[in-house]
């Protein structure tokens, strides 16, 4: 077939640089340059080429590693390590024999396993990629490496003898180590298409910059830009690359999603939601770091994008039954897939899963995110979840949906709130509506009245017109306090309904707005109003509730509104 170079060096250039240096190791690697540059474009496979190949990824006391040669084909990649010059070999130490023998601090062989075990910890291939090494020494005659037949690594050892050989070409050389050691590791049979090849080195590519680095400074920089304390939580998932977190409000989930993005920031990634709001909110995060390779998207939204014709999908179609709607998805994900041009998502983050588990949420990342359908097992993804705040959680079958996608991937409970100290009686007083009976909820708002606790205020206003002069003190205080953005205003469904709602009557008011997509990171002096399920997965320092007196009893919505607040909720019950 052909070899495809990724190279941009020609070999006048490597000659150029040849002598400058006047060293034999890279006389050696202009010979090997040569040699399987001329003998991989004979081969009847497709091979994948690159030449002096750097990664920035930390290993031992460098901060980059340098791959001489890296080989692709469908049956597996192959890192070459060279050593020009004549070497030798004395107790199982290599060493130049020129300049009265200078024995190398590192095997050559085990240099080049570094490097594999590099590639692979760092995640930048898909997990059914096979990664074996060789080394050459194109100016050394040496028949083995081990008098110990056992230790003997002759098999994947490139000398003189065969770079002067016109019989056996490194292409062969190559495919040889490759399926030796896919057979001593029972690898089995399955081999990559051309295509299937291409997206799995990918990574690799010199037109896409890698920063796979990640040292203590560098998570330091993270856990500024996050500010929240989540530098041990974050470096513990460092070596996962299906990660599932379950963790209540306030655990830090959405923060330690924007990390895992900016870790994967030269990665093709997709942020997916089912709250509008929190998806404008991540996507500004994102902008403000200057992130780019990861779209935001809400869920519906994007599945919309990914359908065409009879395989399309609408809002409409998730109002009916939670298994329709899923077969629905599995078979829009599969369209998409057989499209031509696709590639999967190098990874997909989903937050606040709990409200898309029964969507089929499982089928996107098994379908998306995987050269072979098969993500869930082998691709890259974060998921987060609170089944406490989904929406009729039992009926729903939440903790069953989480349960599965956890099967595959590393599980973190999160049960250590990382807000401030002060919230702490917040969180109890929510947690305590939670686990309520209905018929409870009335006396432990009553009991909040009587005791008191800092972090809650409650009002109760007999008509819409008390109610609307109550939150005009509210604003002027905060006017005058210039600290008008620490608010937000969360109205219950209750009040939303009908032609002539109390919502609608606040939206009109001049010194209220109603909170978009589109007006959500904008500066106002007024104050911000939407629904409590609208601002699932957001947070303000001071939350507003605005609660139907005739529903106290509805605790979901009451627990969802007290968990966005950092340092205290207010809340109004109001009478029509």
């Amino acid at each position: 077939m052909a070899i495809i170079s990724h190279d941009y060096k020609d070999l006048d250039m490597l000659e150029t640089i040849i002598v400058k240096n006047d060293g034999a190791p890279l006389h050696g690697e202009i010979d090997m340059y040569r040699r399987i540059y001329y003998d991989c474009q004979k081969s009847d496979l497709l091979w994948h080429f690159w030449h002096d190949l750097r990664l920035p990824i930390s290993i031992n006391s460098q901060s980059e590693i340098q791959i001489d040669f890296l080989l692709a084909c469908a049956y597996g990649i192959l890192i070459v390590e060279v050593k020009g010059g004549k070497v030798g070999i004395d107790d199982g130490k290599f060493y130049f024999s020129r300049n009265g023998g200078n024995y190398m601090d590192r095997s050559p062989f085990a240099q080049a396993d570094d490097y594999k075990f590099a590639i692979i910890n760092n995640n930048l291939l898909p997990s059914g990629v096979f990664v074996a090494t060789a080394c050459a020494f194109p100016h050394t005659i040496m028949s083995s490496t081990n008098s110990a037949s056992i230790l003997d690594l002759k098999y994947k050892l490139w000398t003189e003898a065969e770079q002067t050989s016109s019989k056996y070409s490194f292409a062969e050389f190559a495919l040889d180590v490759i399926c030796k050691e896919r057979q001593m590791k029972n690898w089995g049979e399955v081999i990559m298409t051309d295509r299937e090849l291409a997206i799995s080195i990918s990574p690799f590519s010199q037109n896409r910059p890698t920063f796979w680095n990640y040292s203590e400074e560098n998570y330091a920089t993270i856990v500024n830009w996050l500010e929240v304390q989540s530098l041990e939580v974050f470096r513990a998932i460092q070596q996962n690359k299906r990660i599932i977190m379950e963790g209540g409000p306030g655990t830090g989930k959405t923060t330690i999603a924007k990390a895992f993005i900016r870790k994967y920031k030269n990665l093709r990634g997709v942020y997916l939601c089912w709250n509008n709001l929190l998806a404008s909110k991540i996507k500004h995060d994102l902008e403000i770091a200057n992130i780019k390779n990861c779209q935001v998207e809400q869920y519906i939204a994007f599945l919309s994008k990914l359908s065409r014709g009879k395989d399309s999908i609408s809002f409409e179609d998730f109002q009916g039954a939670s298994n329709c709607i899923r077969t629905k998805v599995n078979e829009v994900v599969k369209a998409y897939r057989k499209r031509e041009g696709f590639y999967p998502f190098d990874f997909i983050v989903v937050d606040e899963a709990q409200d898309i588990f029964d969507k089929g949420i499982k089928d996107v990342i098994n379908t998306l995110t995987s050269v072979d359908s098969r993500g869930l097992s082998n691709g890259r993804y974060l998921v987060f979840y609170d089944t406490e705040q989904g929406y009729r959680n039992d009926d729903r079958q939440l903790r069953v949906f989480a349960n599965e996608i956890s099967d595959f991937g590393a599980h973190y409970i999160l049960n250590e709130n990382e807000r401030v100290p002060s919230n702490k009686c917040l969180v109890h007083c929510a947690n305590k509506i939670l686990h309520a009976e209905s018929h409870e909820v009335c006396n432990i708002i009553e009991d909040f009245s009587l005791s008191n606790p800092s972090c809650i205020k409650i009002n109760k206003c007999a008509t819409y017109r008390e109610g609307i002069g109550l939150l005009k003190d509210i604003y002027l205080r905060a006017k005058s306090n210039k600290s008008i953005s620490d608010y937000v205003l969360l109205s219950s469904s209750a009040l939303r309904c009908g032609s002539a709602s109390f919502y609608d009557r606040l939206a009109d008011i001049e010194w209220i707005k109603e909170l978009t997509h589109k007006n959500l990171s904008l500066q106002s002096e007024t104050f911000s109003l939407t629904t409590i399920l609208s601002y699932k997965g957001l947070e303000k320092k001071h939350i507003i509730l605005l609660l139907d007196a005739d529903k106290v009893s509805d605790k979901y919505e009451l627990y969802i509104g007290m968990s966005r607040a950092i340092l205290d909720v207010e809340i109004i019950f109001l009478k029509k």
